[in-house]
């Protein structure tokens, strides 16, 4: 997969890895019979999960140097303690980074680094922060403020339709099978303009009597909010992928899944990704895609 690498974490190092492979599936040992063709197999749980990597350390916009960041990646092999590993493909877990072998070249400012890890706790899928609720659950609890909210409006003698504009904005988006996040995220800004805009012109934060309809509106604000978070936290089905040299998003794709399915997965990638030039993807680009076992 040359030019294309996954982002990937060790404690909080940034990584790229250009290859990885990793133990799967379960632990059969086959019990063999001196004569005879009856053999007997036996499970004895799932197979231990180690992980084997080609990390690349090169200079990145932002970051310190390369060497500076193989040394701190060093220094955390040397102290052999676990740390918070993210497997860009099944989710972050404690393991420990045995080491290996790292090669450099002296036409390249790059280090290649031969890594194993050892996980000490189960794979557990990777979310954002306060992401922490379903797009569905979102949307219930939108549901819910919105109701709150028109009804302390009527009970106030008041209008306003920030609360269904709210409820109409996040149930489209969780509906979409691939929401823009940016969409996402400027929607929820809008929308809590709007609602804070009706706070301050029903006069509700200085109004005693009309305090219950303040706190339905304020609440209002917290479920979009959330809702807008948990549609875009898709970090269960997402990995990341850097794109060291100009492609198309097409040959990206079948590098990753196979040409069979490729063309549907890059029409998916460049409405996620909003990207303007799919037939070529510039240098240094990040890019979303879903996980080859989310497809």
């Amino acid at each position: 997969m040359a030019d294309i690498y996954f982002e990937s974490l060790f404690a909080d190092l940034p990584l790229l890895i250009s290859s990885i492979e990793t133990d799967d599936g379960r632990d059969i040992a086959v019990q063999s019979p001196a004569r005879g063709s009856r053999h007997f197999l036996q499970d004895r749980g799932a197979k231990f999960g180690k992980t084997d990597c080609e990390i690349l350390f090169v200079d990145e916009p932002g970051k310190a140097s390369f060497l500076d960041r193989f040394d701190q990646f060093r220094a955390l092999v040397a102290r052999g303690e676990p740390q918070i590993f993210s497997h860009p493909l099944i989710g972050s877990y404690r393991a420990r980074a045995e080491g290996g072998r790292h090669t450099a070249s002296s036409d390249a400012r790059q280090i290649r680094y031969q890594c194993t890890f050892l996980p000490e706790d189960e794979p557990q899928p990777t979310a954002p922060t306060g992401a922490g609720v379903a797009p569905i659950a979102g949307v219930e609890t939108v549901s819910v403020a919105v109701a709150d909210a028109n009804r302390a409006l009527v009970a106030a003698g008041q209008a306003s339709s920030a609360p269904d504009d709210a409820l109409a904005f996040i149930t489209a988006m969780s509906e979409s099978v691939d929401a823009d996040s940016q969409a996402v995220l400027v929607g929820v800004a809008s929308l809590t303009g709007q609602i804070n805009t009706a706070i301050e012109d029903l006069d509700l934060a200085t109004n005693i009597d009309r305090w219950p309809l303040y706190q339905a509106m304020v609440n209002l604000v917290s479920a979009v909010q959330l809702a807008g978070q948990a549609i875009t936290s898709d970090a269960d089905q997402l990995i990341s992928l850097r794109v060291d040299r100009a492609l198309p998003l097409l040959a990206i794709c079948a590098e990753i899944y196979g040409p069979e399915i490729a063309p549907e997965l890059a029409d998916r990638a460049t409405r996620i990704n909003r990207i303007r030039t799919p037939n070529r993807v510039p240098a240094g680009t990040t890019i979303k895609l879903p996980a080859p076992g989310a497809t």
